[in-house]
């Protein structure tokens, strides 16, 4: 991936109109910043030398030129490139670009001679004057000033360029992308008119057109020439803020796991509230025409359903790796003299679970017949047993883990037991989310839906379910058998 993005870089600069303002300076200079990193990073694949510099102040120079030279330079560069696009203002070219040069030699200053510290730990705070460690420390803290103090200018910039700045127009930068071909800043649906891509450029209906507004959709009308009129119908506008809070509640559930239960509960009641809202509005979507091969005879929603499946496969599979690695690589596989598989995972709970996702398997597919067929009982009666087992499942599970928490194996007794509850219990959460959808689908099939030839979200459903089970037919032998 590191040459590729070098080599993309330079494709990019070679075949480019080279303008050397702001975003271009911290873009080549991100790039720059990234390759000292690379480099500096091949050394630790040594054995030898990852022996000696692993915990020393050389593998702190080296992630920062990574971490920070690499990405939060090129951060800064999309976000002064952007800005004309967000606010409709041009930011004052020079003070960006005194911003650039002190940021750079700033950032070196502070990290480059940390390269030098490799035989010094990192974490401590003193020192004394006979390691020799003193200059190049010296010369670390005047670099983190410089680069510290140099931020205040971006704020400054940005900050008066928003009020005072002039005005940049919808394409400041002659730039061919489509973000640049609609007022800056954007209005709430993006553009007045469909943008067309053909042969490298971008197009958009012209005149004559006419806009017709009925129930908060905008339907437009275009004629091109002597053509045909055609006819699109276009969202007034797709603004919504419920990602936004949705988003937030992800930050405040993180936040939640350190500083404890009553954090949780308000994330999750930000989360469930925003997904609800969110759920409850009302988007028109036109899809275009494209290259479909080789899914053209599988509908977008199904498709989407594979695609998601394939990363629940990257998952598991991540997970599945890792305890195959661990048990590969451990000397000692058991706790307290007890063999993992047989004696503390015992096979009769597990092979009971077994039998329930694979009769919980058979009823979806009942379901999803008895919904071809028309037959609202059978459907809702298969959703129902499908939801029982899995309720078994979830039930059995628990004791199982009740029973071994009352015999001392807990979270943190080692490695079998972390990663038996991590996998397990990413399997359990993916069958609680399992039974949430049967809820929705039993719901919605009391009123009548799934029954006329719409059964696709009950298919759907049913795919997920084969997954899981799937899933833990690999977990059942991997755990107690083996």
């Amino acid at each position: 991936p590191f040459d590729v993005i070098i080599i993309a870089m330079l494709e990019t600069l070679v075949r480019a109109k080279i303008r050397l303002k702001a975003p271009m300076l911290f873009a080549i200079g991100a790039i720059a910043l990234f390759v000292i990193g690379g480099i500096s990073g091949v050394f630790t694949a040594s054995a030898a030398l990852d022996y000696a510099l692993r915990g020393t102040y050389w593998v702190v120079s080296h992630l920062h030129y990574v971490m920070v030279g690499g990405s939060v330079m090129a951060l800064i560069g999309g976000l002064y490139y952007w800005f004309p696009k967000m606010t409709g203002r041009m930011y004052h070219e020079g003070v960006a670009r005194l911003h650039f040069y002190l940021s750079f030699i700033g950032f070196n200053l502070l990290y480059f001679p940390m390269a030098f510290l490799y035989d010094m730990p990192r974490r401590i705070s003193t020192y004394t004057v006979e390691s020799g460690w003193g200059p190049m420390n010296s010369l670390a803290t005047v670099g983190g000033l410089v680069f510290g103090l140099a931020q205040l200018l971006l704020l400054y910039n940005l900050f008066r360029s928003m009020r005072d700045g002039k005005a940049s127009g919808p394409n400041p930068w002659q730039a061919s992308t489509l973000e640049w071909t609609t007022s800056s800043p954007p209005p709430p649906e993006t553009f007045d008119s469909l943008p067309v891509i053909s042969n490298g450029t971008i197009h958009f209906e012209k005149p004559s057109a006419s806009h017709d507004v009925a129930g908060g959709i905008v339907t437009e009308t275009v004629t091109h020439g002597e053509e045909e009129e055609v006819s699109h119908v276009l969202e007034e506008s797709h603004t919504s803020y419920w990602p936004i809070l949705l988003a937030f509640s992800t930050f405040v559930f993180l936040l939640g796991l350190l500083l404890g239960a009553v954090v949780l509960q308000i994330a999750v009641g930000i989360g469930v509230v925003s997904l609800y809202a969110y759920a409850r509005e009302k988007f028109v979507v036109r899809h275009e025409r494209s290259e479909s091969w080789p899914f053209e005879r599988v509908g977008n929603v199904k498709l989407g359903v594979w695609f998601f499946l394939a990363s629940e496969v990257i998952f598991f599979s991540a997970l599945i790796a890792a305890y195959i690695f661990v048990r590969a690589n451990s000397a000692v596989w058991g706790f307290e003299g007890h063999d993992i598989a047989g004696e503390i995972l015992r096979v009769q709970p597990g092979a009971i679970n077994t039998f329930i996702l694979l009769t919980s398997s058979f009823t979806a597919v009942l379901a999803l017949v008895a919904a071809r067929q028309g037959s609202k009982r059978g459907l809702i009666g298969g959703l129902a047993i499908t939801f029982a087992l899995g309720l078994a499942f979830l039930f059995n599970k628990a004791s199982e883990w009740l029973e071994l928490f009352a015999e001392g194996f807990v979270f943190n007794s080692g490695l079998p037991a972390s990663s038996y509850f991590i996998t397990t219990g990413a399997h359990g959460v993916h069958v609680i989310g399992g039974l949430a959808v049967i809820v929705f689908l039993i719901v919605r099939a009391a009123g009548g839906k799934y029954l006329k030839g719409d059964s696709g979200s009950v298919e759907y459903f049913g795919l997920y379910w084969h997954f899981v089970d799937i899933v833990w037919v690999f977990l059942f032998p991997l755990f107690y058998l083996i």
